[in-house]
């Protein structure tokens, strides 16, 4: 499934995604000399068949746009540091672009990968959450997200996956994903991985016609982060974190009308808001589990 079509599938959930990480829990990560980068995309030759073409191109800061001009703020809303990338080819004139993208954490890592990640890629143990299709490769690991593409055919998965593995065994942190995806439960889940958003600037771009709650109501800003995760009884379920209770609160008010409908279930727990695209049974039953999870973290 292309991106387009799987932002299109986020619209009806969008208004209900989750999550929030405090500042003192995004560690920002140094730049250095002494590693650069630039080391973790492989030498010409490295992979077998496969030499450089050109040099390493490297993009810190908003220079992004001069590599990916249309998907840069998404990068950006990751708390984007800067990115590299190569082009090999062999002897057949086929290639590959290894491109590696630094943000500031591993939680930041984790959401770039879940939001470009393919829904029917064939999941593979390469850093964290790898997933390969038709000659791409994408993976997180540390504070860095990796993707490998070339001519989008199935003959060069292999090549693919080896381009990233010799990028994974450079980044020696594993890295944790966001906490907060803890909160959703993980019976019957149908995303992998669980889509986790930063901010608001991300979701500009998706249609909210069909979504119960337009954006504005729900006051995302700076301060709030989002999980959403899918299931196999076709509902979304969401938990948002507000930096104060009296902001969820609010939020939750946006949803009156559609809760006392039956259309969905949305509750304000202390300052996280829980929410489904449905009421029906299996969406009610993982729905008050998200709530007690939530009131064990502190919500009231």
């Amino acid at each position: 499934m292309s991106t387009t079509c799987r932002l299109a599938l986020w619209a009806v959930a969008c208004a209900l995604v989750a999550g929030c990480v405090t500042e003192g829990e995004r560690p920002v990560v140094e730049l250095s000399s002494e590693r650069p980068i630039t080391v973790l995309l492989p030498p010409s030759g490295a992979l077998a068949g496969w030499e450089m073409e050109g040099e390493v191109r490297e993009y810190p800061g908003r220079k992004l746009f001069d590599f990916i001009d249309g998907a840069g703020e998404v990068h950006m809303t990751y708390n984007f540091l800067t990115a590299v990338t190569a082009d090999y080819v062999n002897d057949q004139d086929q290639y590959m672009t290894v491109s590696s993208f630094q943000v500031a954490s591993a939680a930041d890592a984790y959401g770039l990968n879940s939001y470009y990640s393919p829904t029917r890629g064939k999941p593979v143990e390469v850093g964290n959450d790898g997933k390969l299709l038709l000659g791409t490769c994408r993976f997180w690991k540390g504070p860095y997200y990796v993707s490998v593409e070339g001519d989008p055919v199935g003959e060069l998965d292999a090549v693919a996956e080896g381009f990233a593995r010799l990028v994974a065994g450079k980044i020696p942190e594993g890295g944790s994903p966001p906490a907060l995806l803890d909160m959703l439960p993980e019976e019957g889940q149908s995303t992998n991985p669980v889509i986790f958003l930063h901010r608001p600037l991300i979701l500009s771009g998706l249609s909210f016609q069909a979504v119960a709650v337009g954006p504005g109501a729900l006051g995302l800003n700076e301060q709030t982060d989002m999980v959403v995760a899918y299931y196999e009884d076709r509902f979304a379920l969401s938990v948002t974190r507000y930096p104060e209770a009296e902001s969820a609160r609010r939020a939750a008010q946006g949803y009156a009308e559609a809760v006392a409908s039956g259309a969905l279930l949305a509750e304000a727990v202390g300052p996280y808001l829980v929410a489904t695209t449905s009421a029906k049974d299996a969406a009610r039953s993982a729905f008050e589990e998200a709530v007690s999870r939530a009131r064990a973290q502190g919500g009231r």
